[in-house]
């Protein structure tokens, strides 16, 4: 996989992670998947950028998107995903990474309604 495909599905299966983690619907369960979706990603973006060919690296890439959707989908996190639906039929050429400035005002409003998650 080339290494810019590499951000940024990385960079969106994080932001999918922080998202649930700091959503107003966060549970115990959204927040034991997205704490492990963050480690695994932040600790393995690095080296899967950096070599596409590294197994090791892109198994944990790979678990830590999928933990990452599964926190996304049982924190009721869509917040992000519609704001950003105008733009990506706008702009369908566009990696969807692009399209994450939206996610710090989706957060921001979450964060600020509660301060649960970023307490724990």
């Amino acid at each position: 996989m080339p290494p810019h495909v590499t951000a940024a599905t990385g960079l969106d299966a994080l932001i999918h992670a922080v998202e649930a983690f700091t959503s107003k619907n966060a549970n115990s369960l959204s927040d034991v998947l997205a704490r492990q979706a963050m480690k695994l990603i932040y600790g393995h973006i690095r080296k899967a950028f950096a070599n596409g060919e590294d197994p090791a690296a892109r198994a944990q890439m790979l678990e830590g998107s999928l933990l990452a959707g599964m926190a996304f989908a049982n924190a009721g996190v869509n917040g992000r995903a519609c704001v950003c639906l105008p733009d990506r039929r706008r702009i369908s050429h566009s990696p969807r990474c692009r399209q994450q400035h939206h996610a710090a005002p989706v957060m921001e409003f979450n964060m600020l309604g509660t301060l649960r998650s970023s307490l724990r």
